[in-house]
């Protein structure tokens, strides 16, 4: 994420729509996918650009307030992807915060 996006998370402000938060994610994903020397050259996360390349991944925001997650499940099952990552937003949830 870009420390703009985790900046506005950590203090509360997330006046994104999903495209934005995707992008976000997409941006993320693509750091994982890049070799690194921490990693002996390899990828932080080898097995991802499989699952991208071959549109196996379900990328999604998820407002549990608005959608149950059985919901979301289900469109999972019924797609054909083999994995994916939900990004949870608007729990109720403060970051940060005193609770």
């Amino acid at each position: 994420m870009t420390k703009h996006f985790a900046n506005d998370f950590h203090e509360g402000r997330m006046p994104y729509d999903d495209d934005e938060i995707l992008n976000e994610v997409i941006e993320y994903l693509d750091y994982l996918e890049t070799p690194n020397e921490n990693f002996g050259g390899m990828a932080v996360c080898p097995f991802l650009k499989k699952e991208r390349v071959t549109e196996g991944l379900m990328l999604r925001v998820w407002r549990p307030n608005e959608e149950s997650f059985f919901n979301v499940l289900d469109e999972f099952v019924e797609s054909d992807k083999s994995s994916a990552v939900l990004v949870c937003m608007d729990t109720g949830y403060n970051v940060g915060r005193d609770r």
